[in-house]
């Protein structure tokens, strides 16, 4: 049989055809940022507005405003964006929030981070108050020029990484003249300010990077401390701030909870620190966890109005005994005084 072969390539040609036409093919997925349009085309985000909490405070709205400021740090590391944190609109900010915001603008300078930062101030006079006498402008280039024109009877934020005797008297003496109270009375807060700056070097931080790795840490982290007060309805509020790794994570565990596999939770851990407990200081040094300790029980005393430690995931009031959950993690130690006038001496 004679076969012709130009009916055999336009059968083989039809059937190649129609299985392309019944073959469906899934189009290659690409993951991409929530923020960003499937039918926009896949490009890394240039500017992100990151609106700030109306209660910026750690101390009242912990889990909000702490995610603010870990967000804007992940925009800016991780995303590689440019950033503008929106204040217009907060109805109430602590001076806690504040110092945390320097704290890791600071950390990202000290670490050569390439960054941009914009942001707008709140519109509410009271909120505005606190960001331009805090000494927060300091930090900002393109406000310096209005610093001349600032006064204020706050105690602007200071900063350090040893201990600073100066300072700690400063803060005494700035807690003397605007409440009526007993010279006695302040000399627990000298020493609690002395154990907190004292800290920082000492045990905020690890000894070594990691178990390989016998390089002190010191070398490779910009250790700091940041402190500010003011006065407000007969009342000192001021706040201490270490950049180091917190409490929770630098105290060392019982070694019985280490042999059982024990999980441990952040408020326990803290909780254990200020109570007391035997090995709970990352130096290993009996002397070292005899800081916390005072703390807590200065806490006590009557004319301190609140005193809050938050650390880690670990919030807790020393005043009355009670702790809370953090949802986002807060870098290093912060701790928050309020101290009221004594009317007995009025």
């Amino acid at each position: 049989m004679k076969h012709n072969y130009q009916d055999i390539l336009a059968r083989k040609r039809g059937e190649h055809n129609l299985k392309r036409k019944n073959c469906r093919y899934e189009p290659y997925k690409i993951s991409v940022p929530e923020y960003v349009s499937l039918n926009s085309g896949y490009k890394s985000p240039k500017d992100k507005n990151i609106p700030a909490p109306n209660n910026f405070s750690f101390i009242e709205n912990h889990n909000e405003s702490i995610k603010f400021l870990n967000d804007s740090k992940h925009y800016i590391e991780d995303m590689d964006t440019k950033i503008k944190q929106d204040f217009r609109y907060i109805d109430n900010v602590t001076p806690d929030a504040i110092l945390y915001m320097m704290a890791y603008i600071d950390d990202m300078k000290y670490r050569s981070v390439e960054f941009s930062i914009t942001g707008t101030f709140p519109t509410k006079k009271s909120c505005r108050k606190l960001f331009d006498e805090s000494g927060f402008l300091e930090h900002l280039k393109s406000q310096k020029d209005k610093l001349n024109n600032i006064v204020t009877d706050m105690l602007t934020i200071k900063v350090g990484t040893h201990t600073n005797t100066q300072i700690a008297q400063d803060v005494v003496k700035y807690v003397r003249k605007w409440l009526n109270i007993d010279r006695t009375k302040t000399k627990p807060l000298y020493k609690i300010l002395i154990e907190c700056m004292t800290n920082t070097k000492n045990h905020a931080f690890k000894k070594n990077i990691n178990e390989d790795n016998n390089q002190n840490e010191s070398e490779n982290k910009n250790y700091k401390w940041y402190l500010m007060a003011y006065h407000i309805n007969g009342e000192v509020h001021f706040v201490f701030l270490d950049n180091g790794y917190g409490i929770a994570k630098t105290i060392r565990k019982n070694w019985k909870d280490l042999f059982t596999g024990k999980r441990f939770d952040d408020n326990k851990l803290v909780l254990s620190a200020l109570e007391g407990e035997i090995l709970r200081s990352q130096t290993g040094e009996a002397k070292r966890g005899k800081g916390l300790p005072y703390i807590y029980k200065s806490a006590k005393e009557e004319h301190i109005k609140e005193l809050i430690i938050i650390t880690n995931k670990a919030f807790i009031n020393c005043k009355n005994d009670t702790t809370q959950q953090i949802d986002s993690k807060l870098n290093g130690t912060l701790i928050s005084w309020k101290i009221k006038k004594d009317d007995s001496n009025a």
